[in-house]
């Protein structure tokens, strides 16, 4: 079963304080949901800087289409998101969980968002001044949509990006679920899975998912 998924973006005012500039990132987007991918698309990630240190992101009216038939989950809004300043650009990290509220598309739609109640999200991403790259895992398995879905934002080409780790099968890693919990420790990269529950998993500084 083929799906697809449609980020809407809806260019909003944004208060601005203390001088604060809100930022629009355009780029190619790319979705998996349940381990099946998307076509590449354009979108747009807002992110309001509060301070150098500070910034709010937003993704707006969330809309998921499976076989033609859309979902409205609503608006995805992480406030006051730290930075980590490292060497040509910013660090951004978070792991929590979210309530999405109810989009602003005009019309009668039901916007599934807010009776999703909390939702667990990783959000990993750089940034500078004229570039935007981020990865999005969002764990539904347990909500009604029962959906892992991941995100990549951009391209991971900054010119100080950490290099790729090495995918040999000799190789030991850690395995991480995404609360940040180690789940196993050196194994190699064939068995990291082995014996887990499907979810997404950090193996060796990689995103992967278990069916």
């Amino acid at each position: 079963m083929r799906k697809t998924l449609l980020f809407l973006m809806a260019f909003i005012g944004l208060a601005t304080i203390n001088a604060s500039e809100t930022l629009y990132f355009t780029d190619i987007i790319t979705v998996t949901i349940n381990g099946i991918s998307s076509e590449p698309q354009e979108t747009t990630i807002i992110v309001e800087e509060i301070d150098d240190e500070t910034v709010n992101l937003q993704l707006n009216n969330f809309i998921l289409s499976n076989d033609g038939d859309d979902m409205y989950v609503g608006n995805i809004y992480l406030p006051n998101v730290t930075l980590t300043q490292e060497d040509g650009y910013k660090g951004i990290y978070i792991s929590q969980t979210i309530n999405i509220s109810e989009g602003d598309l005009e019309g009668d739609y039901f916007w599934l968002g807010p009776y999703l109640g909390d939702v667990p999200i990783v959000f990993s991403g750089k940034m500078t001044d004229e570039k935007f790259y981020c990865t999005i895992d969002i764990d539904m398995m347990e909500t009604s949509l029962e959906q892992i879905i991941y995100v990549v934002f951009g391209t991971d080409d900054f010119s100080t990006a950490v290099s790729s780790v090495k995918t040999s099968t000799e190789q030991l890693v850690d395995v991480y679920n995404l609360a940040g919990v180690c789940v196993k420790k050196n194994v190699t990269t064939d068995s990291a899975l082995e014996g887990l529950s499907r979810g997404i998993y950090i193996v060796g500084n990689k995103k992967v998912i278990k069916k």
